[in-house]
């Protein structure tokens, strides 16, 4: 092997090094969901993201890729359903029958309104579309966790909770409160009905779990997941699959991190919650428009720069924190009671 080929094969083994379980090749949710609506030979219909926080506006995309023109009715073009099948949200009939010419797009935005003009709940919905070509639906989520990077949520109090848990004393100020803030909610529980275990790891498939009870995402007992990614070491008989499976849905983890695996069982890492954090939080677009930034930590070298910018995002929104001697500890396996803090930092009005 010449100079140049072992010097490439060098850079290779550093950058896994960092996260192995992190490549460089993931692509944005958001992209996805937007390069679906321009198939050629097809009429497709798009949103801008899969996952949105609450308030953002959704671009709805209607694409006519075959050889004809399509027209749109004159009656309310696009309607809004929920999970439920419920009509939540149809415009008024405003414009004219349009046409659509091949090639071109039609687009519309929803404010995630009702109609009664109130901001719907977190969950899941779909947009429809009917045209002369057929009908076109297409699915999306709404995130329930907070939407405002000023929002600093307050630290719960210890001594005004109850507390089922006997080794979560109060004896360690930045997480114990946290710990039964987040029991309180039915977001966490323990190991046992009086244990927490607060300084054991957390797993990715725990934490998947937590985060999407957090959003007000998880799925019902009697669901059947619809699709996303399969793991081969998370069967259908795993106790979190129905977990996983959602969160791949979403967005929030992908085959460019996890290959073939996702190591349900093994512990998270704070890299690893940074990017579902940021994602759950429907800032994957923005966090992907931010690859390679300088992150303002004496260890920012250890952050692969496709991730940097989901780092970013979860600092500036508070989520995550550096260490007192500058450092960001990627690659730390991330405790229960961690999480918990991460995990009340993100909700909305705890």
């Amino acid at each position: 092997m010449n100079i140049k080929g072992k010097l490439a094969l060098m850079l290779l083994v550093v950058f896994f090094s960092v996260a192995a379980l992190l490549t460089a090749t993931a692509p944005s949710a958001a992209a996805a969901a937007s390069s679906s609506g321009k198939d050629s030979g097809k009429v497709t219909l798009s949103v801008d993201k899969t996952l949105y926080p609450l308030g953002q506006g959704v671009t709805i995309t209607l694409y006519n890729g075959t050889q004809k023109s399509i027209t749109v009715p004159s009656a309310a073009p696009w309607t809004i359903e929920n999970a439920d099948g419920k009509t939540v949200y149809r415009p008024a009939a405003i414009q004219k029958l349009s046409t659509v010419l091949s090639g071109e797009a039609r687009t519309w935005t929803w404010t995630q309104k009702a109609q009664n003009g109130k901001q719907v709940a977190a969950g899941f919905y779909s947009v429809s579309v009917k045209t002369s070509a057929g009908e076109f639906t297409c699915e999306f989520a709404i995130s329930g966790l907070k939407n405002d990077v000023d929002v600093d949520n307050p630290d719960p109090v210890f001594e005004r909770l109850p507390n089922p848990f006997k080794d979560v004393t109060g004896s360690v100020a930045w997480g114990d409160a946290h710990i039964l803030r987040m029991a309180q909610l039915g977001i966490v529980k323990g190991k046992t009905a009086d244990t927490f275990e607060p300084d054991a790891h957390l797993t990715r498939a725990e934490f998947v779990t937590l985060l999407l009870r957090a959003a007000g995402l998880a799925p019902k007992d009697d669901e059947t997941p619809k699709s996303g990614i399969s793991f081969e070491d998370v069967p259908q008989d795993h106790w979190a699959y129905k977990f996983v499976a959602r969160a791949s849905e979403l967005g929030i983890i992908t085959r460019a991190e996890y290959r073939r695996k996702f190591e349900p069982d093994g512990a998270i890492t704070r890299m690893e919650i940074a990017i579902m954090l940021t994602r759950a939080l429907g800032l994957d677009t923005e966090a992907m428009d931010d690859a390679g930034s300088n992150l303002p930590f004496d260890d920012a070298k250890d952050v692969p720069p496709l991730y940097r910018g989901y780092v970013l995002r979860a600092v500036e929104w508070k989520v995550l924190k550096g260490y007192d001697d500058n450092t960001f500890r990627p690659n730390r396996r991330a405790t229960r009671r961690e999480a918990c803090v991460m995990l009340y930092r993100v909700l909305l009005n705890p």
